[in-house]
């Protein structure tokens, strides 16, 4: 396991995937959370004016809960571009045979794979929590519960997309048809719980209960909701057993 995390990941600092995605994640996560704490300036000075506005002016809810949710949704767009090429380029280019004759098992192989790609993922998501820290010495006020709390729901929510993406790129040779059905995929289970709002009441709760929007929510409040978790864990649980399946039976095949 520990020779496959070492040579995926060092092909994905060989290639400027890795570089420019993270780059990119934290100039559009730095320029929203700029963005916000200018606005929450700004009404800050207003409300001065009036003291009962003052008190429901809560930093966590104009700043750390949008930082998260902004954080988690681009985090979408570029699990994608990560998880394409775990067995579709090992697929294409005749290796995954190969990797079936070292001396090591499926299931080594499927998290040896996990792990290099959500260290890769996580590195840039996890990097956009200086942003708070910039406001430590500024702030008295912020919860630092919601910011912890949060971040946690960042890396389920992000092995539950990779184990998804891993998943769709075990099912086919082509990286563009990985990339674009994963994120189709992780698009609709964001949104899911929308469609929920407006069903019946127990296709309601269903939807709402496998929404990745919904569950992640329930981290930004500094609460660490045990169902949620469950969500995320028995997600990745299952697409990574999906996964295990399919290298079993494309093992056989061969």
């Amino acid at each position: 396991m520990i020779t496959i995390l070492k040579k995926d990941l060092a092909n994905y600092f060989k290639s400027p995937i890795a570089y420019v995605t993270t780059t990119f994640l934290l100039l559009l996560c730095g320029y929203l959370f700029f963005i916000r704490v200018v606005h929450y300036s700004m009404v800050s000075m207003q409300a001065m004016m009036n003291p009962m506005y003052a008190k429901s002016l809560l930093i966590n809810d104009q700043i750390v809960v949008p930082l998260l949710n902004n954080t988690a949704f681009l985090m979408l767009f570029f699990t994608p571009l990560f998880t394409m090429r775990l067995f579709s380029e090992e697929k294409k280019l005749g290796t995954l045979e190969l990797l079936f004759t070292y001396p090591l098992t499926e299931t080594q192989l499927i998290f040896g794979k996990l792990f290099s790609c959500a260290a890769v993922v996580l590195l840039g998501g996890l990097l956009t929590a200086t942003f708070p820290l910039t406001l430590f010495k500024y702030v008295q006020n912020m919860d630092w519960s919601s910011v912890i709390t949060g971040y946690l729901g960042i890396v389920l929510m992000s092995i539950a997309a990779i184990s998804i993406g891993m998943w769709i790129s075990s099912l086919t040779d082509s990286q563009i048809v990985a990339a674009f059905s994963t994120f189709a995929s992780l698009l609709m289970f964001w949104i899911i719980g929308w469609t929920g709002t407006a069903s019946p009441g127990p296709l309601s709760k269903f939807l709402t209960s496998i929404s990745f929007l919904d569950n992640f929510d329930n981290f930004t409040k500094g609460v660490i909701d045990l169902n949620s978790v469950l969500f995320f864990v028995c997600f990745s649980i299952l697409f990574l057993y999906l996964t295990y399946y399919n290298l079993i039976s494309r093992k056989w095949r061969g």
